[in-house]
């Protein structure tokens, strides 16, 4: 309804433009009032959010990012979404040709940046309003942290408004030009923002596959695209028997030059078998039971192979809101592991209906198997897809993570589950692993062979894996830093042997909160980056963990409290001295809790002792840190910073 209104409002108004054809006397006298305004700067200003619509420039280069963003973080859906929004300019095309409108002339305004072409509607406005109202859309109702959802709205709102004060102010647009730029952009936006809240909540108007009464055997059956279920509920089976439609096995031969392997190849349904037992294994031992709905069963009847799955009664969820917490908390752990995740991922708009809520309440997986190519993946997973070859993706397994995994936290595992488990988990990853290499090694898969030699050329897995183990050691490289200091100044008399233990605990105490970690990354990457690239790399360091915290709280994943003491770590002042060069490499001594613990004195020194050519003592720097410190009474109790306990005597 309110989509037929605006656009019958578009086409009334472009059809009074069409009549009217030159612009209305309004339209000349705010023009003339919005160019006489004089600040310093101004054009210069508007010109840059100018560009940032344009379509040939800003609009195709933001809108590239985002999708990619999008893609990058595992959300298919709202990265179309938002990529739907490139086929404004083809309607603006359509109308602007249309009304043949022509811009403003030299005679009534000024006209800075009038440009080509026809006037009425303006393609920037438009396109403001329906990209960045649409990413406002998409925090709003993926975020619940107002602070959160306020700034997108505002971010968009100031985005929209300036793009359209800049057509207008240089003279490229009449004000009833953006007017029609925002009918258009409203029913561009309406129309996107109304098919992503129903494609999120299961609202489509499709029709839905809905399990039917088989009267031949007595049996309900549910079909995909993919697939037919027979549900058993008698013998508690759920029976399925691959016969994929033509563009699944197009999609997956394209992929993989094979055909799809679940429609008869043994190898690919063993290797589901035993992926369900190490996945099921695993989630009990994470969440206390097991989420899988097992493979009982193989069989091979008229030429066509079936699975045999344990039926799990209960109800389907509507929709993926329903369960978006127990689906990321689900998809965070597979990724950890190294499972597929996929069919459990939060950005899979159908994700709900691979799962069943029991009457117990319990939550089951009943289908880890996919049916076409996966779209994206979590980055988190990528390097081991690409080291692996897996790119397209398809149910493949990180065994060398999930090997580590297991390798870590063997001691726990055994605890958590019984004798028989641990071995039938470690058995299940044998054969999982060995039916995977017989399945993925009957196919060609082209793509996936060139990405593998692509990523061994550029040698990303040494490059990753040196960085990875230089910040596993950041904390004890911070800690090395601080210790030597500490002696050095024991052996020079500035400090004494009592301050030193009051230090080392201080040292210990914010090992806990991370802050030494991050003084440690940062002195360990200002190594091989210099000037400007070190200083980049830092801010945006202290900036990705920052948001990241905001986002955490924001989405519920860690507790104000905890947000309370990442913000007093991750500090405005720290992110802006990161950026000073050399001096940025402790930027942290700035941080809330390193200043409490009293150990920013020693970190300016020992910086300073660290400068090349005897700096520090031609020019005698060692004046600038004298220590003063207060000694504090015997039994005098830990001071706390944010929650973090700072402890100030032995």
């Amino acid at each position: 309804m309110a989509l037929g209104l605006v656009a019958s409002a578009l086409g009334f108004f472009s059809f009074q433009v069409y009549h009217h054809h030159g612009p209305f006397s309004f339209d000349v006298t705010i023009t003339r009032w919005i160019q006489s305004l004089e600040f310093p700067g101004l054009y210069t200003f508007l010109s840059f959010f100018d560009d940032m619509a344009a379509a040939e420039l800003g609009g195709i280069l933001a809108l590239v990012l985002v999708v990619l963003f999008l893609w990058l973080k595992a959300r298919p859906l709202e990265a179309l979404v938002v990529s739907a929004v490139g086929s404004l300019w083809a309607i603006d095309n359509i109308i602007v040709n249309l009304v043949d409108r022509p811009r403003p002339t030299a005679d009534l305004v000024q006209t800075w940046g009038a440009g080509f072409g026809y006037s009425f509607p303006s393609g920037h406005a438009a396109a403001a309003l329906a990209f960045y109202g649409l990413l406002a859309l998409i925090v709003f109702v993926n975020v619940k942290d107002k602070v959160i959802r306020s700034l997108a709205v505002g971010f968009a709102f100031s985005m929209v408004a300036l793009v359209s004060l800049s057509r207008v102010y240089l003279g490229a647009h009449w004000p009833s030009d953006v007017l029609g730029g925002y009918l258009m952009g409203a029913l561009v936006l309406g129309a996107l923002g109304w098919f992503y809240l129903s494609a999120r909540d299961g609202r489509l108007p499709l029709p839905k596959v809905q399990p039917r009464l088989r009267g031949d055997h007595g049996l309900r059956v549910a079909h995909s695209i993919a697939s037919t279920v027979y549900l058993d509920e008698g013998r508690g089976l759920a029976i399925k028997e691959y016969n994929p439609s033509f563009p699944v096995r197009a999609l997956y031969w394209l992929a993989f030059q094979a055909r799809f392997p679940y429609n008869g190849r043994r190898e690919a349904l063993l290797a589901a078998q035993y992926r369900r037992k190490v996945a099921g294994l695993l989630t009990k031992y994470r969440f206390g039971y097991n989420m899988v709905a097992p493979i009982l069963e193989i069989r091979k009847e008229n030429g066509r192979h079936r699975l045999v799955t344990e039926f799990i009664p209960g109800s389907t969820p509507r929709s993926n809101c329903q369960v978006e917490g127990a689906l990321r908390e689900v998809a965070d752990y597979f990724t950890a592991v190294g499972l597929p995740t996929w069919q459990v991922l939060p950005g899979n708009p159908r994700a709900y209906s691979n799962l069943i809520l029991t009457p117990e309440g319990w939550l089951k997986v009943i289908d880890m198997e996919s049916a076409l190519v996966s779209p994206v993946q979590p980055i988190a997973q990528l390097g081991g897809l690409l080291r692996e070859g897996h790119i397209p993706s398809f149910d493949d397994v990180d065994f060398l993570r999930l090997h580590g995994y297991l390798r870590d936290n063997k001691v726990s595992l055994r605890q958590v589950l019984s004798r028989e488990e641990f071995e039938e988990l470690g058995q299940a990853v044998e054969a999982c692993e060995r039916y995977t290499k017989a399945w993925k090694a009957q196919e060609p898969a082209i793509w996936g062979r060139v990405a593998r030699l692509i990523y061994r050329i550029f040698n990303f897995g040494r490059l990753s894996t040196w960085l990875r183990s230089k910040l596993e050691g950041a904390e004890s490289t911070a800690i090395r830093f601080l210790h030597d200091g500490m002696g050095r100044w024991v052996q020079e008399g500035r400090m004494a042997a009592e301050e030193a233990t009051v230090l080392r605990s201080n040292v210990a105490s914010l090992c806990e909160s991370g802050t030494l970690y991050h003084l440690g990354a940062h002195l360990v990457l200002s190594l091989p980056l210099r000037f400007p690239l070190g200083s980049i790399v830092r801010f945006f360091w202290v900036l990705g963990f920052r948001m990241r915290s905001r986002l955490q709280v924001a989405m519920g994943r860690i507790t104000p409290e905890q947000y309370r003491i990442a913000r007093a770590i991750h500090s405005v002042r720290v992110m802006l001295l990161a950026v000073v060069p050399g001096l940025g490499a402790v930027s942290y001594l700035a941080a809330e809790p390193m200043l409490r613990a009293g150990l920013a004195p020693l970190i300016i020194d020992q910086f300073l002792y660290k400068l090349p050519f005897g700096l520090y003592h031609r020019l005698r720097l060692s004046r600038i840190t004298v220590l003063r410190r207060k000694r504090l009474p015997q039994g005098e109790k830990p001071v706390t910073v944010e929650g973090i306990s700072v402890v100030n005597l032995p």
